[in-house]
């Protein structure tokens, strides 16, 4: 049984001779991994690029992984690789994706989400601002934080802080985003917030 599904590429692992093992965030079924065998054919190579964005068409196994069938490259999103800052950015939203969401349970909105974040990376000279807002909104989407009371945020925040955090949660413009700068020491502490830990 074949899936196609729409997909944004987290993560890969080399695998054997000119094989990779490939975690998406697919728009339908929430993460998913595939072995992909014949990495020299076609455009094979791009679509298991981290951050490449296409339509995959996988088949079911005898084992836990998928296998690829077909596919086509929307976009691989080349501009995040001309800069390593653009790169950690989008790396750093990958890895909250890997951590917090589970296999096989869709999240379109994250997906759009995670999509349209990644197109803005290389619009940000200063890019704190779109992992930190995407974590939020992650946190908000899945319902662990609220913004009625900032006493029950988990790190202790200022009310300049808390204000901040708010509008980089709750914003519906990149541009509301692109004027907004959190300082080093915030950005450190909601880094190291244990919910999101390995």
């Amino acid at each position: 049984m074949e899936e196609r599904v729409q997909a944004i590429v987290l993560k890969t692992l080399d695998y054997r001779d000119h094989q990779r093992i490939v975690t998406l965030m697919t728009e339908q079924m929430g993460l998913l991994s595939f072995l992909i065998r014949g990495l020299k054919k076609e455009n094979r190579f791009a679509l298991t690029t981290p951050f490449s964005h296409g339509e995959y068409v996988l088949k079911k196994g005898k084992g836990e992984l998928l296998s690829f069938r077909d596919g086509t490259l929307f976009s691989d999103h080349e501009t995040l690789r001309t800069n390593y800052q653009f790169l950690k950015t989008a790396g750093d939203m990958a890895s909250l994706l890997l951590k917090t969401q589970l296999p096989g349970k869709p999240a379109p909105k994250l997906f759009a989400l995670f999509l349209a974040y990644l197109g803005k990376v290389a619009h940000f000279e200063d890019t704190r601002s779109l992992p930190l807002s995407f974590m939020l909104k992650l946190m908000t989407h899945d319902g662990w934080i609220s913004w009625e009371d900032k006493s029950f945020f988990p790190i202790s925040v200022t009310e300049v802080e808390w204000k901040l955090l708010k509008t980089l949660a709750l914003s519906r413009s990149f541009s509301q985003l692109r004027g907004l700068s959190p300082s080093s020491d915030l950005y450190e502490r909601m880094q190291c917030l244990n919910v999101l830990s390995e």
